[in-house]
């Protein structure tokens, strides 16, 4: 029986044993498992962050793919743009030489090229500017004022007749053709309104007709200086709208010639005071006064050509400066995707094997609390066995006990 109870107890002891070394087994499994989760975690967090570093990275590529594109579509919209500009302005610039070339020939420049030999103004110290340059006409009288001028209209204003010989003996030497010069001081006889007193009986009847427009001195401007010329010019010039109301004014008697006004309507016929009438279809390139007018308006299209053209160089340029920050940003940021995809999938491995590990320890815990569970039993069961030993042990020195009593008796 004591043998029996004395193995007992040491298969108990053994099994204590056992249950401490599980314990201890459970204990440094859970610190394990406990770290393993925390980088565990750490990880995950990492790779979410890193996924959505990336996802910020690939929305900024087609982000920025998107913008280049429209610098694109924008740079080829410009070219496009400057290309027309380019081209209306090159044919603004070859009309406006063409024009000029004449009108400056015209007004004794000199023709084109041949400035130094052929200009009158810098031959001739006297010839001073042109009657066409010289006069500002409102845009809608340039007709009617260049047809009742004729040829006067490419005359030169000069100080006087002796500098017109110069000039004249200048054109013949270079047989330039003939020339008029009018002294800006010439004698005449018109009075401070630049009318001469014979005009004073046909104005005020036609001042308030129907379809006068008004004198021509009144109508057309010159320097102060040159009033005297400007009168001997349009002196008894009326401006009307049409043929028909010169026509029917003339038909009215109130005057005769010389004394009477000449008539110029505003598609420039002619009609003078004793009847003669000049009149036709005009020439499609226009006369001088249109010309320069032409020539002004040309002027002002160029320069705004000129300008826009200049302006939509600069955003161009501004175009290209932006495209090609993004054609040098693009590797950079391709390469930073290229690299956070990399650190995605690291993370995403050391994940799966964190996991892993952390699967293995779950299934060791495991497999110890069974352990724990079976060696639990096992120490329930020996104290059983030890606890019956014991009782039967103390069960037999008491028979033995009573029985020594007996025999002693």
């Amino acid at each position: 029986g004591e043998n029996s109870l004395a193995g007992l107890e040491s298969r108990r002891a053994e099994a204590l044993r056992r249950a401490e070394r599980l314990v201890a087994e459970q204990t440094e499994i859970e610190g394990q498992r406990a770290g393993a989760c925390d980088r565990l975690q750490g990880i995950v967090r990492s790779r979410e962050d890193g996924e959505r570093y990336l996802r910020e990275l690939q929305r900024e590529r087609e982000e920025a793919s998107k913008e280049a594109q429209r610098l694109d579509d924008r740079l080829r919209e410009t070219d496009q743009i400057v290309g027309r500009q380019q081209e209306e302005l090159a044919g603004v610039e070859s009309r406006l030489r063409a024009l000029q070339g004449v009108v400056r020939e015209d007004m004794g420049y000199g023709r084109e090229g041949e400035e130094k030999a052929t200009s009158l103004r810098a031959a001739c110290a006297g010839v001073r500017e042109a009657v066409a340059e010289w006069l500002v006409v409102p845009p809608e009288f340039e007709r009617a004022i260049e047809a009742v001028l004729g040829e006067r209209v490419r005359a030169w204003l000069v100080d006087g007749p002796s500098e017109a010989r110069q000039a004249i003996e200048f054109l013949k030497k270079k047989k330039l053709g003939r020339g008029t010069f009018l002294p800006l001081r010439p004698r005449w006889s018109a009075d401070a309104d630049g009318r001469q007193g014979n005009g004073k009986g046909w104005w005020p009847a036609l001042a308030d007709e129907r379809g006068v427009l008004g004198r021509a001195l009144d109508l057309v401007r010159a320097p102060d200086k040159s009033k005297q010329a400007l009168a001997c010019l349009f002196e008894g010039v009326v401006v009307v709208k049409t043929l028909d109301v010169a026509v029917r004014l003339w038909e009215r008697g109130l005057w005769s010639a010389p004394g009477g006004p000449t008539l110029v309507t505003l598609e420039g016929e002619v009609l003078d005071a004793a009847g003669v009438l000049t009149g036709g279809a005009n020439g499609e390139s226009g006369g001088l006064l249109q010309r320069r007018r032409e020539i002004e308006r040309l002027e002002a299209k160029r320069a705004e050509l000129t300008h826009t053209v200049e302006e939509n160089w600069r955003n161009r340029e501004q175009l290209s400066a932006e495209r090609e920050s993004c054609a040098v940003a693009g590797p950079r940021r391709d390469e930073a995707i290229r690299e956070a995809e990399m650190g995605t999938l690291a993370f995403t491995k050391d994940e799966a094997g964190l996991g892993q590990s952390v699967e293995g320890l779950d299934r060791r815990l495991d497999t110890i609390r069974a352990e724990r569970l079976i060696d639990e039993e096992e120490r329930t069961r020996i104290d059983g066995e030890i606890e019956a030993a014991r009782t039967g042990l103390a069960r037999m020195r008491q028979q033995k006990a009573d029985r020594e009593a007996g025999l002693a008796q």
